[in-house]
C-alpha cells in the first residue's frame, strides 16, 4: 500500500477501489484490536493505517538521500504507533478488570 497510495490518487475509480477496500479492511483488522468508543476506536485504527503507509512512504524517499533520517522516520513511526497500542491495551485490560 506504502508504494502505491500516492500513486493511486492519480488514478480512475477502477484502482481507487480496490485500494480503498485494503485500507478499510486493514483499518477493521485494528479496529478490532482496540477499545473505547466506537468513534474512538475507528479514529485510531485510522490513524494507525494512515500513519504507517504515510512512515514507509517517506522513509522510503529519504533512504537514499539521508539514511539517518530515513531510518529514524521508521524508529519514530514504531513508537508512536506503539505507545498508540499499549495504551489501547492498558484500557482493555482495565476494563476486564472492573467487570470481575
Amino acid at each position: 500500500m506504502a508504494a502505491s497510495a500516492s500513486e493511486i490518487a492519480r488514478q480512475g475509480k477502477a484502482v481507487s477501489a480496490p485500494f480503498t477496500d485494503g485500507f478499510a479492511k486493514q483499518v477493521g483488522v485494528i479496529e478490532r484490536t482496540l477499545s473505547g468508543s466506537a468513534t474512538d476506536r475507528r479514529e485510531q485504527a485510522l490513524t494507525i493505517v494512515a500513519a504507517m503507509i504515510g512512515g514507509i512512504a517517506a522513509a522510503r524517499a529519504t533512504a537514499k538521500a539521508n539514511p539517518a533520517l530515513s531510518d529514524d522516520i521508521l524508529v519514530a513511526v514504531r513508537r508512536v504507533l506503539g505507545e498508540v497500542g499499549a495504551a489501547a491495551k492498558r484500557t482493555t485490560t482495565r476494563a476486564r478488570a472492573k467487570r470481575h
